[in-house]
């Protein structure tokens, strides 16, 4: 995790998935989607990335308001979560390389998960 970075989740109770918010001094650096039913058409994810050494999904978008999308597929022997969805929002740049690179190197999946 990022020097000085928490991780908090969603205020809201979500009754089937699970929000959790990366955060450095209240800027959002990545957000995390747990559930089955991930807001992100997969049509748009054109790149691989390797996330907890599963093969995954992003796009990004750059100029003045770096934006992130990645998708990592899971299984699971209760069929819940089937999906992971990071993502990020107006990160500066030197903000969005790092949580891009996050992804690739500060995760791991649970024992109870595996590469979808």
């Amino acid at each position: 995790m990022p020097e000085g970075a928490t991780l908090e989740p969603d205020e809201a109770i979500h009754p089937d998935f699970a929000v959790y918010y990366l955060k450095r001094q209240e800027r959002i650096l990545l957000g995390i989607y747990i559930g089955n039913a991930p807001d992100v058409a997969t049509e748009t994810l054109g790149s691989a990335i390797m996330i907890a050494g599963c093969d995954a999904r992003i796009t990004t978008a750059g100029g003045t308001a770096n934006n992130m999308d990645a998708l990592l597929a899971v299984r699971s022997r209760i069929g819940f979560p089937r999906f992971i969805h990071f993502w990020f929002r107006g990160l500066p740049d030197r903000q969005a390389k790092q949580s891009v690179g996050l992804l690739s190197t500060g995760f791991t999946l649970s024992p109870n998960l595996d590469c979808g």
